[in-house]
């Protein structure tokens, strides 16, 4: 799957160290109170199970929290608020601006943009939009887009949804040319069982299911074909 630019990546690891509040949460917060930086996570199996599948389960459950754990830097910075959106800027090398803006739409959901502008690391941006995103009023549900270093070409976008019964389910696309090259499906549900489906180019590669109890189960394919299967404990 093709990798972010290094600034977008800087970003959204610098995220993990942050979540939101209950205020953050809760979306009958007054208007002049900002609005908590959006925040989703997902779990993969509960095990310390050596087999490479598993482990593999795990650490794509984990790129999938470093997509929504953006931004959580500015948690540091004070928002400003006009004409309803709200803003926080941060200049972590002289020359060079990151703002992250929040603009709360009529039915309690926020749109939100991220823009970089001056010079970092020897590239220059000029009022470039890195990140474009949604969250619903109650940031149970959401999506974000991430575009090409200095372009508006897309590279990836990733959504979230939380259904009635508490299941969260989340898919992650990477796009080359304006083709999706990568896909990860991943659902969470309530008893903390869960699966995983990895896609390249368009045919699934990879499942794998688990159980409350961490144990889990996975399956690899070839051109869309079964060819190998097997469980970890």
């Amino acid at each position: 799957m093709k990798k972010f630019n290094s600034l977008v990546i800087v970003l959204l690891l610098s995220l993990a160290v942050t979540s939101c509040s209950k205020k953050d949460d809760n979306p009958a917060a007054p208007k002049d109170e900002p609005p908590g930086i959006p925040s989703v996570s997902f779990k993969g199996p509960n095990t310390n199970s050596t087999d490479q599948w598993a482990i593999y389960t795990k650490s794509s459950v984990e790129s999938m929290n470093a997509y929504p754990m953006m931004l959580s830097a500015f948690s540091s910075a004070n928002p400003t608020s006009k004409d309803g959106q709200w803003r926080w800027e941060l200049s972590p090398v002289a020359g060079f601006t990151e703002s992250f803006a929040g603009t709360r739409n009529s039915d309690g959901s926020y749109t939100w943009v991220l823009m970089l502008n001056g010079t970092y690391e020897g590239s220059t941006y000029s009022n470039w939009k890195a990140l474009e995103g949604t969250t619903s009023s109650d940031g149970k549900s959401g999506s974000w887009k991430a575009f090409e270093d200095n372009t508006n070409v897309l590279t990836a976008d990733y959504t979230w949804s939380t259904s009635s019964t508490g299941v969260l389910s989340g898919t992650f696309k990477g796009y080359e040319n304006s083709v999706v090259t990568g896909k990860i499906e991943i659902t969470n549900n309530p008893d903390n069982s869960g699966s995983l489906l990895v896609y390249n180019s368009g045919e699934l590669m990879f499942k794998s299911t688990w159980i409350a109890n961490g144990t889990g189960q996975w399956w690899g394919y070839e051109n869309g074909v079964q060819k190998t299967q097997g469980n970890w404990q």
